[in-house]
This record gives structure tokens, sequence and C-alpha cells, in this order.
């Protein structure tokens, strides 16, 4: 079975997400830091001062919620920088699709492995509708202003992603009771 996936898009305050995106050319990973992260990504976080937003919120269970539609921009890679196509890019939510994993951050609370499956596949999904490479996927750690700013996704297993990402079959056995 495929990624149960609810879109809630519609739901989304416009203020958070950005024109439509032209040029994706990869996948950002992030971990939530919090849980019941929906209406955080969909306007609340206005009321913090500084609108954050993700294409897919990976629930602990393995659902997506589409909270900005892959065809805009999402507000989610905040100060950033990454080489793409032989240049420097500073900011990259026009160049990323993000997918964040709702995770509390806290130790004992580790990414379950329907939200890796579920991860992979979404990610082989957006990179065969925008025709990027399956590898083109990085943490927010990786590229997040200055270096060591950022550390997600916390509790994290890349390893378990990319088993997922390269056996698509075994994440859908995984996520069969959805």
């Amino acid at each position: 079975m495929a990624v149960k996936v609810v879109d809630i898009s519609r739901e989304t305050s416009p203020t958070v997400y950005g024109p439509a995106m032209l040029r994706a050319n990869r996948t950002m990973i992030h971990s939530s830091g919090g849980m019941d992260s929906r209406g955080w990504l969909q306007g609340d976080s206005l009321k913090a001062g500084e609108p954050v937003s993700t294409h897919d919120l990976i629930g602990k269970d393995g659902t997506c919620y589409v909270i900005v539609k892959n065809t805009m921009v999402a507000w989610h890679a905040g100060v950033s920088l990454w080489p793409v196509m032989g240049r420097l890019v500073h900011g990259l939510n026009e160049d990323t699709i993000g997918i964040e994993i709702e995770n509390s951050h806290t130790p004992g609370d580790l990414i379950t492995m329907e939200q890796h499956a579920a991860a992979a596949l979404r990610h082989r999904y957006h990179s065969m509708m925008r025709g990027y490479a399956l590898d083109a996927c990085v943490g927010h750690y990786e590229v997040a202003q200055p270096i060591g700013r950022r550390s997600d996704p916390l509790n994290f297993v890349w390893g378990w992603f990319w088993f997922y990402v390269y056996n698509p079959s075994s994440a859908q056995n995984k996520l069969g009771g959805l």
C-alpha cells in the first residue's frame, strides 16, 4: 500500500508560502521539534513573527499531510547555503521540497519506521514529479547557516531512509496498515 496522503493545503494560510516553484532540484528532510505541528506549519507560526511551512508533514503513523503543494515555494529552509549546479545558492526554499517529520527532539522520541518509509516514498514521489535524482536529498543540518545552527532531522536514521528509497516495496509493506 502507498503512503496515506491527506491534502490539507487549502487550509494553509497563504502568508506562510511563496510563489510558484520553478526549479526544485532536491528534497530537504526536517524534524519538527514538537508534536501536533499541523497548525504551526499552516499559519500559527505567524504569531511568533516568522512564517514557517513545509510541503509535507509526516505523522508518527506514517500519514503524510500535504501542507503546501509541491508547485509552490514553502518557507522551510531558513538561512541556508548549498552548491546547486555549480553555484552556491543562498536560501534554498525555491530549490528544495521540504519534508517535515513530526518528532519532539527528545532522546526517547525516535522517528518511527513508518515515518522513515513514508518520507522515503514521498521523496521518491517528489523526485519523479520534479525530475531530480533519487540521491538528491539533504538534511536541514547540512545546509543551515551558520554551520551548526540546526541539528534536524534529529533521531533520524539515514540508513533506513535510503533503504526504503531504493526498496520502495519494503517501504510500502511497512505502511501496509495505512
